[in-house]
């Protein structure tokens, strides 16, 4: 009676301590990064800061702003693609005018993205891909890789901040982005700059590396 009662006993542990853990996020294995090597259209997206001693670890993951054809072309036969887990129907193709203008539409958001033809190659031409981009044409819509990776930082690390800023002319305003110099704490204090909305987290790094340390980050939003 005893060794049944035991093991009934352990039983119910084992369950315990497998439903505790299913109960838990799993937190995504991170590679860290010493070098950049990824297609121009890649960037950094940040999800956590966290500070050790002088340094900072940046974690997040690696996303891109473009389509490639063959995702394009797959959207305009199935008449549907996936972009970070949401379901877009691919709603029409304005072919008149220089290059077809896709666009895509998600019915439960109502979020709508438009698909501008983009060249990354050396020659005119080359290596064509699909920008995402907003209906206003400056927020770019950035499609999650997987790719979880994690850089640390020296908090004097230089980040290049570029905003919006608008300047009066002849003509009318005319609104740009420009760069704003600061520095890396600015992610783990208040450093008294006119930051802009959603920094951090809202935009997009572009990192700079030198012998596998980490010299310089700009943020896009």
């Amino acid at each position: 009676m005893k060794k049944i009662l035991s093991i009934a006993l352990i039983s119910l542990i084992l369950v315990g301590v497998l439903a505790a853990c299913g109960g838990r996020e799993t937190e995504p294995p991170y590679t860290r990064l010493t070098q950049w090597d990824y297609h121009p259209s890649y960037s950094f997206i940040l999800t956590s800061v966290e500070a050790q001693g002088d340094n900072l670890l940046l974690r997040g993951v690696i996303a891109r702003d473009t389509l490639t054809p063959e995702e394009v072309d797959a959207a305009r036969a199935e008449g549907s693609i996936e972009i970070n887990g949401e379901t877009f129907a691919h709603t029409n193709i304005d072919i008149e005018g220089f290059m077809p203008r896709d666009r895509l539409y998600n019915a439960r958001t109502g979020e709508e993205i438009f698909l501008v033809p983009a060249f990354f190659g050396e020659f005119e031409g080359d290596d064509m891909r699909y920008r995402m981009s907003e209906p206003d044409g400056q927020s770019l819509v950035r499609k999650r890789t997987g790719m979880y990776r994690e850089v640390e930082v020296d908090k004097t690390t230089p980040v290049e901040i570029w905003r919006p800023v608008v300047e009066l002319r002849e003509w009318g305003y005319l609104e740009l982005f420009a760069p704003m110099e600061t520095s890396a704490h600015v992610f783990s204090s208040d450093a008294g700059y006119d930051l802009p909305d959603g920094f951090p987290f809202d935009g997009a790094f572009l990192l700079t590396f030198e012998n596998g340390r980490c010299i310089h980050v700009r943020w896009n939003r």
